[in-house]
């Protein structure tokens, strides 16, 4: 768990003094009228790492006052966002795994709410909900940022079980949250131990956003744990602005212990919604941090979220032909995850939506399933 002063919450649970502290902590990044905004969202869980408090200083010294005002929307709610309150454990986020709860079920062992699966060889294990900080565009915000206790035994007697009794064998894990790194060195040392004993299992991935919200958490004592033992990192990066010394010295750090680091950017209106934000983006990752960019991902389906959506059109034409102007392994590959469990949709950087399989229809898009034949997904544009 995350000490205290790496970030500002204000939680609706919070003693109202103490939640009143913070928004005047929060007033002088963001002004008087949206901390009286702030104020009025009642139901809203925010956190904002205090690391982007002080890189938002940096920017304005700067003069780069876009690049604070969209790390400003990263963290901090606005009023499209609503009081959209999800059940926890609803089973079904924006990837669409829960779809698959039938498909992946075993008789004497129920699919734990914290297993997420698209695909059969690999599983994505929800390890900790608590983040560094709560994104506004996270399909899994409504889990994020609760201090809730996760008894990780159940999930790792499945993955044992299917490896033992299924196939093909789980041999892909994916320690996701909220955020792993949010765990403890000696918790986080005990999980990798339990995983690397199950029978089957050749990799371990790690999904997170602490080398851009919280670099200092990647301390020697981390390094230790996670080398040999995790293959892959995936660091979440929205925008240049986030790059900060502190991460391009923890990444490097990681690389140098053999960690592979990939990146994830969703694509988010008034974000990064420009092209040139997008190559400043991959290029930095590429040339500074020793990331190759993995995924640039169409909007997820997410309650309250929906002002940062790019219609996929747009999207397209943010992500097409940039090899032209990139090298090659900066560019990431762009993807739609279909939200009824269809899968990952990949959609190559000269291919023309019309003919690819991709059908307009009122209000968004049939898209083909690339884990069911012949199924079609509707993608609202």
């Amino acid at each position: 768990m995350m000490d205290k002063e790496s970030a500002i919450g204000v939680f609706p649970w919070m003693p109202e003094k103490k939640r009143e502290q913070n928004i005047q902590k929060l007033s002088a990044l963001v002004g008087p009228e949206k901390a009286g905004e702030i104020r009025g969202m009642k139901n809203v869980r925010m956190l904002v790492p205090e690391h982007f408090v002080r890189l938002m200083g940096q920017l304005r010294t700067k003069g780069d006052e876009a690049g604070a005002e969209a790390l400003l929307k990263t963290v901090i709610p606005s009023v499209e966002e609503g009081e959209i309150d999800v059940p926890v454990e609803c089973g079904r986020d924006g990837m669409g795994s829960g779809y698959h709860l039938q498909e992946f079920a075993l008789p004497d062992h129920e699919q734990p709410w914290n297993i997420r699966r698209l695909y059969p060889d690999r599983v994505i294990l929800i390890v900790s909900l608590s983040c560094a900080g709560i994104c506004r565009y996270c399909f899994r915000k409504s889990e994020s940022g609760h201090t809730r206790h996760i008894d990780l035994a159940p999930a790792l007697d499945y993955i044992r079980a299917w490896n033992t009794s299924r196939e093909p064998k789980i041999r892909d894990v994916i320690l996701s949250g909220g955020d792993p790194l949010s765990l403890s060195d000696t918790k986080l040392d005990d999980l990798l131990t339990q995983v690397w004993n199950i029978p089957g299992v050749e990799c371990v991935r790690l999904d997170t956003k602490y080398p851009v919200t919280r670099p200092a958490r990647i301390t020697k004592r981390l390094l230790d744990v996670l080398d040999g033992r995790v293959n892959i990192m995936i660091v979440h990066v929205t925008h240049p602005a986030e790059i900060s010394e502190e991460m391009i010295d923890a990444c490097k750090r990681m690389a140098r212990r053999g960690i592979v680091l990939r990146s994830h950017t969703p694509l988010l209106r008034g974000i990064n919604d420009n092209r040139e934000t997008l190559k400043q983006l991959f290029w930095t990752l590429f040339s500074k941090c020793a990331v190759t960019p993995l995924y640039a991902i169409q909007f997820v389906e997410t309650p309250g979220a929906t002002h940062f959506r790019i219609p996929l059109s747009e999207s397209l034409e943010l992500m097409r032909g940039m090899q032209n102007e990139l090298s090659g392994p900066a560019v990431p590959n762009f993807i739609i995850y279909l939200p009824d469990g269809g899968g990952k949709y990949d959609i190559g950087p000269f291919e023309d939506i019309d003919t690819i399989g991709i059908r307009k229809v009122e209000g968004g898009y049939e898209i083909p399933s690339p884990l069911y034949p012949g199924k079609h997904s509707f993608y609202p544009d």
